[in-house]
């Protein structure tokens, strides 16, 4: 499924320059439905590229109990998870051609059918960070509630100079971790993420210019 890229340059001195893409895409196919989420966007030292953790997950939530406006609280929901995966990818901020680093193997909720209260594909999150030898660490999450809770993680080591990945841990039972991500600055620049429906997908992330003091509406 493509992405859409928006750049938007304004002024010949390019003062205020805007990056965004879309990061959501729901369809609708015999009640299917597909989406798309990005997590935790880092500039590379150079800022040539940007870094991000994708999500994709695809299957299908009927309604099967919604207490309505009066009684409040969040419907729950029938779902079968016919495919769920993440990945670690990079934008050439220059060309706009993005590329996926590594693929992870498929999350513990891919091919399961389960009763949830509220997010009907769970609660992901990421984290990206450098580390001093110029490495870029990254760690995702998986927080499920189907039935019982339970935390999921599977996190790695991505080496520019190698072009290789190395996987510490694949989608091993445990809390997951709190850790900081990497300042996502560069310059003037700010990478910020936009989220909406579902709940926990980044539906957008924008580049922001504070100089030019303006900002993307997606």
């Amino acid at each position: 499924m493509s992405k859409r890229i928006a750049l938007l340059i304004g002024g010949a001195c390019a003062l205020l320059t805007l990056l965004a893409w879309i990061g959501m895409r729901v369809v609708g196919q015999f009640g299917a439905q597909t989406y798309e989420g990005y997590f935790a966007p880092v500039y590379s030292s150079d800022g040539q590229y940007v870094y991000f953790a994708e999500r994709r997950v695809s299957g299908t939530a009927k309604a099967t109990k919604d207490p309505g406006f009066v009684f409040g609280g969040a419907p729950t929901y029938g779902v079968s998870v016919t495919k769920d995966t993440f990945s670690l990818q990079r934008l050439n901020v220059q060309s706009g051609q993005i590329e996926e680093l590594i693929a992870l193997s498929p999350s513990p909720i891919e091919g399961r059918s389960y009763e949830s209260q509220g997010n009907k594909f769970q609660y992901p999150n990421a984290w990206l960070r450098f580390t001093n030898r110029g490495q870029l660490e990254f760690s995702v999450c998986l927080k499920t509630h189907v039935p019982t809770e339970k935390e999921y993680s599977s996190s790695g080591v991505w080496t520019e100079a190698q072009q290789a990945a190395k996987i510490s841990h694949s989608w091993e039972e445990s809390q997951c971790a709190t850790g900081y991500n990497e300042w996502p600055l560069f310059g003037d620049w700010e990478l910020l993420e936009t989220h909406g429906e579902p709940d926990y997908f980044t539906v957008a992330i924008v580049a922001y210019n504070h100089h030019g003091r303006s900002e993307a509406v997606s």
